[in-house]
């Protein structure tokens, strides 16, 4: 892991995170894909940081979902800001898990947020979806 960073010239952990910043925001198969796709989402971005951190003490990726817009991307713009509220849910996650898990993890919550609220779930996660395509498309120009 740390041998892909060396090879793009990013030779510590600031180096790093500044190159996976400044990487175009769009999905990835996988967060080891992160460097040779030269893209990545907020979680593959922060799966890849961890891992590389891992090398050298141990680190908790975490999971969280909380409310989205333009502002609240980490580690996808060149000015990140915090979430305005709290995270409304949070765990700790292994790389790995960034696939079916946290989909799964995603939709199980969003799916009892949509019905605590009497709202169409397929709907909320199909504008969810055209939010990210939108996000993705953004950096592509």
């Amino acid at each position: 892991m740390s041998a892909q960073f060396v090879f793009y010239g990013k030779r510590d952990c600031h180096a790093a995170a500044r190159y996976v910043r400044q990487l175009p925001y769009a999905r990835n198969s996988a967060w080891s894909l992160v460097l040779a796709e030269r893209r990545g989402t907020c979680g593959t971005k922060h799966a890849l940081l961890a891992a590389l951190a891992r090398t050298r003490q141990p680190v908790e990726l975490r999971l969280g979902i909380y409310n989205l817009d333009g502002n609240t991307t980490h580690l996808t713009r060149d000015e990140p800001k915090e979430p305005d509220e709290d995270f409304l849910h949070e765990e700790p996650i292994e790389p790995e898990e960034l696939g079916t898990y946290k989909e799964n993890t995603y939709r199980k919550f969003m799916r009892e947020w949509a019905l605590q609220r009497k709202l169409d779930f397929e709907q909320i996660w199909r504008s969810r979806e055209e939010y990210i395509l939108r996000l993705s498309e953004r950096e592509s120009t």
